[in-house]
This record gives C-alpha cells, sequence and structure tokens, in this order.
C-alpha cells in the first residue's frame, strides 16, 4: 500500500525538478506503466472476496487519537485503478500542448492525494488528503484557465469546497465526541462503524456529511460552482474536475456516512434523495438548452451523479452496486465526452455546436467512435451505462416507485441531448470552422478506441466489476439491517 500510495509523490517531486522538455515523456512512460501495474493487481493479485487488502499502517498522531492506516476494499480499489486510467489520459492530451514541469507535477500530486482519499481507514488522515487534493486542481485551473472573471470563478469553487471540506471535519469531531471514540484508536474507520449514533445526534451528523460531500458530487442545489468551473477549466483540469474528483464525494457518502445512517430516522436520507432526482431533471433540461460542448458535458454530469447519489441513499444491495458500478462508468465516459471535445476545439478553435457540422464526412472514424461513446452516455443496452443505470432505477423503484419514474426521464432526455450533439456536430452540412477538419492521428484513434472499446466490453461483462465491488457492497448492507 505505502507503494501505491507514495510513489506518486516522489514522482511529483521529479516532474517539479525536470524540464519541460524531458517532463512529458517521463509523465505519459510513468502514468502508464502505473496504469498497468495497477490493472495487474486488481486481476491478478486482488481477491474481491476479503475485506482489505494492502493494508498500511503506522504511527499517527497520539494526542488526537489519528492513526496512519490505509487499505483497499473492492470500492477503494476500482477508484484507485479509475484515478489512474484518468491521470495516464490527462498525460495523454497534455503531451499535445505547451504546459510546464509544475503542470505535470501538480497532476501527480493530486493523484497522490486522490488515492490517499480512496485508500484512508482513518478520518483524521482521510480529511487531510481530502484537503491536499483540493490545492493542485485550484491551482491548475488558476493558472492555465481561460476566459473572463476566470479568478473569481475559481476562487468561488475553493470557497464552496473548502466550506464543505469544513463540514466534513466538523462531522468527524462531532462523531468522536458523542460516541465517545476516546482511545488511541478514536478515528480509525473500522472502529467508528461499530458505534451507533441515534436520534438528533445521527441527524446532526449525516446532515454535515452529506452537505460537505454533497458540494463536491455536486448534489443539487449545491452545484452553482460547477458549470462556470468546468467551462473555464482547461480541458485537462475538466477531467480531473468531472471523470474523478466528484468520485470523491460519492466514495464519501459510501464509506462514511452510510455506514453511520439511522435508518429509523431517516428524514436526511430522504430529502437527499429527493433533491439529487430533482438534479437528474434540472441537469438534464439545461444540457438540451445549452450549445457550448463544455456546458452541455457539465450538465450531463449532474444530471449522472444525481441519479448515482439518488441509487447510492436508498440502502440496498440494487443501489450501492449500481453505484459502484456507475461510477467507474461515469468515469471513462465523461473522459471520452472531454477528449472529443478538445479534438473538435483543437481543429475548429470552437465547442458552440452552431458553428460547427459535417465532420462524419470529414472524419469517419472519429466519429464511429464518439458515436460508441455517446451511446454509452445514454445508456443504450450493451453499453457500459446500461447495467449501473438499471440498478440504480431499480434501486429507487424499491424505494419508492414515484423517484424511480420521474429519474427514470433522464434516459429520454439524455438520449435527446446527446443525440442532438451528435447530429449537429458530425451531420448537417460541412461549416465554415470544419471544411478543414481532419482525421484524427493513430495515437488519437488509440486512445479513443480503447475508451469505446471499454464502453462495449464493460456493457456486455458487467459482472467482473460487480464481483469485485460485491463483498463491500452485502457488507454495508449486513451492517445497515442491524439499524433497522
Amino acid at each position: 500500500m505505502a507503494l501505491i500510495l507514495f510513489i506518486p509523490l516522489i514522482v511529483s517531486i521529479i516532474c517539479f525538478l525536470l524540464p519541460t522538455k524531458w517532463v512529458k515523456d517521463f509523465a505519459l512512460a510513468f502514468s502508464t506503466t502505473f496504469f498497468a501495474y495497477i490493472i495487474y493487481l486488481l486481476f491478478t493479485d486482488f481477491n474481491p472476496q476479503n475485506d482489505f487488502h494492502y493494508t498500511f499502517q503506522n504511527l499517527g498522531i497520539r494526542s488526537l487519537g489519528a492513526q496512519f492506516t490505509f487499505g483497499l476494499d473492492g470500492l477503494g480499489m476500482l477508484m484507485v485503478a479509475l484515478t489512474n486510467f484518468v491521470v495516464m489520459y490527462v498525460n495523454i492530451m497534455a503531451t499535445k500542448k505547451g504546459y510546464s514541469s509544475r503542470f505535470y507535477g501538480l497532476v501527480f500530486l493530486m493523484q497522490f492525494a486522490l488515492i490517499g482519499v480512496f485508500s484512508c481507514l482513518s478520518a483524521f488522515f482521510f480529511y487531510v488528503f481530502w484537503e491536499l487534493a483540493l490545492i493542485p486542481i485550484y491551482l491548475i485551473l488558476l493558472f492555465w484557465g481561460t476566459g473572463k472573471n476566470r479568478k473569481e470563478t475559481f476562487i468561488t469553487f475553493f470557497v464552496y469546497t473548502f466550506v464543505g471540506s469544513l463540514l466534513i471535519l466538523g462531522g468527524f469531531i462531532f462523531f468522536h465526541i458523542e460516541a465517545k471514540m476516546g482511545d488511541y484508536d478514536g478515528f480509525q474507520y473500522l472502529n467508528m462503524v461499530t458505534r451507533n449514533l441515534e436520534g438528533y445526534n445521527a441527524l446532526i451528523f449525516s446532515t454535515l456529511m452529506i452537505i460537505g460531500f454533497g458540494v463536491k458530487i455536486p448534489i443539487f442545489p449545491l452545484h452553482s460552482w460547477q458549470a462556470q468551473t468546468y467551462k473555464k477549466a482547461p480541458i485537462e483540469g475538466t477531467i480531473l474536475l468531472s471523470a474523478i474528483m466528484l468520485k470523491m464525494g460519492i466514495y464519501g457518502i459510501f464509506r462514511w456516512v452510510l455506514p453511520f445512517l439511522d435508518l429509523k430516522h431517516t428524514i436526511v436520507q430522504e430529502i437527499t434523495i429527493i433533491l439529487s432526482v430533482i438534479g437528474v431533471l434540472y441537469g438534464a433540461i439545461i444540457a438540451l438548452r445549452r450549445n457550448d460542448l463544455k456546458l452541455i458535458a457539465a450538465f450531463s454530469s449532474l444530471s449522472h451523479v444525481g441519479l448515482i447519489t439518488a441509487g447510492l441513499l436508498t440502502a440496498n444491495i440494487y443501489g450501492m452496486q449500481g453505484a459502484v458500478i456507475q461510477m467507474v462508468v461515469h468515469g471513462i465516459n465523461v473522459l471520452g465526452l472531454f477528449y472529443i471535445i478538445d479534438i473538435i476545439q483543437k481543429q475548429t478553435g470552437t465547442r458552440n455546436i452552431q458553428n460547427l457540422g459535417g465532420i462524419a464526412s470529414k472524419a469517419p472514424i472519429f466519429s464511429i467512435l464518439s458515436l460508441i461513446i455517446i451511446l454509452g452516455t445514454i445508456s443504450v443496452p450493451l453499453t457500459n451505462g446500461f447495467p449501473g443505470e438499471m440498478l440504480l432505477l431499480f434501486s429507487l423503484y424499491l424505494y419508492k416507485p414515484v423517484l424511480a419514474v420521474i429519474a427514470g426521464l433522464t434516459i429520454i432526455f439524455g438520449a435527446a441531448y446527446m443525440l442532438r450533439i451528435y447530429q449537429l456536430t458530425f451531420f448537417r452540412e460541412v461549416s465554415v470552422e470544419t471544411e478543414d477538419f481532419k482525421e484524427i492521428s493513430i495515437s488519437q484513434m488509440f486512445a479513443l478506441g480503447f475508451i469505446a472499446f471499454l464502453v462495449i466490453a464493460i456493457g456486455l461483462f458487467p459482472q467482473y466489476i460487480l464481483d469485485i465491488s460485491y463483498i463491500t457492497c452485502t457488507h454495508l448492507k449486513n451492517l445497515l439491517a442491524t439499524r433497522l
């Protein structure tokens, strides 16, 4: 575990020191090798039937009852694999641009923090890594963002997420005090899940935590930072935010909220599910009305993560497993969408779909790969988006059928705005901006083709991911059964 966690930190330091002319190749070579290593562990060494693997434990801060403890279960391992996958693609895209050494250093520093978030089994150090992840992404946005008033936009993002972080810290401290976790291991996850808060104490704790994590996801109406931040961020920063950082919030609910829910007093759970379903519709309707490809992808993401959060908080096994697979799938698909947007913008100089058209006649291979990724995003059967979305909708149906019906409208809306993008961008007559559009390069075909392959492979064989997370979800379901 120490190897998985600390190597990105060492690489980050090396990147800061390397000359720019060398750092691109080094960063791409390392991120590709490290991703391959994680996949090797996942399919050869990782046993999904066990609880936690690669555990690492050391002395922490004794006076605070915080011990330096890490380990990966099925959920954490999938999130670490997704993190490395996203970082690899960020480096693939960045090599074509003039980023300095500090960009790559910040990306790997963020990778280190994200792995810490997904593997930490100490509430205290979870918070430390949670805060650490905010620093590099803020600097990436600030240094390489574009557009008017971008500093104000990114400061708003920082304030939102920082306040959310303080609520999470407040929740951990509140739990520590009210659950009388006074011993040396008082902030340890495996000790905390043996304690139980009830009544108003459970209400206060879950409220603090859900709002704190909800800012990062974001849950409606805590989303107001998202659209403009995505729009003004460099495309690599947008990918880091959408493909992996928002998973921090969903993971936080999975790890640090669900195990402590008081199912006898479910008002916070019910309100959050309703708000998440509202977010599903709100994001989809706004996406239908936008012409900027980045904004459409941003509001599409709000809609998708709303469904993930709602299904997860139903606290049944279908919602849990649906949330896990959809976290992975959303990361893959939104990465693919932003990669497509980046290619289009670099060749045409615009993201406005009203100024595009006819790309299918200019770049047929690019058009086919883009179609596969879009079909996965709208959850067409036999694509990767279908299994998780069906599990999430089924979990909502078991919880309250009316919510499943409302949330199910996302299938219709999603198809409407995604097929609108495809029709206006790839068909119609060739525009002035697209008349010189060229077929993508061989390297781009391989990179985009691998994402398209995952869209089909996960759609045909979703059970591989479900098996990895099954024990984690089952243990959580059994724990919640004792709270009824």
